[in-house]
């Protein structure tokens, strides 16, 4: 997979993203609406609580964030 940093901090902006993994570290993989549906949503909300964990991480409280410029989903 490469290098790869969960969470990027340049000034006042976090930059986090993060793919749909389950607990063994391997990808979710398929087609939402096609392959998948139920395990597409559980996909989606891991993947934005993980989001959500490395962000809280490095900045120590969500309280932090004052806004989401952006979210992004294939």
């Amino acid at each position: 997979m490469g290098v790869y940093k969960p969470c990027l901090v340049d000034g006042n902006t976090v930059d986090s993203g993060h793919g749909p993994h389950l607990e063994d570290g391997s990808l979710i993989m398929g087609t939402i609406g096609k392959d998948l549906i139920r395990t597409g949503q559980l996909a989606a909300r891991q993947t934005g609580l993980t989001i959500l964990a490395t962000v809280r991480s490095h900045l120590g409280s969500l309280d932090k964030v004052r806004r989401v410029i952006k979210v992004l989903g294939r």
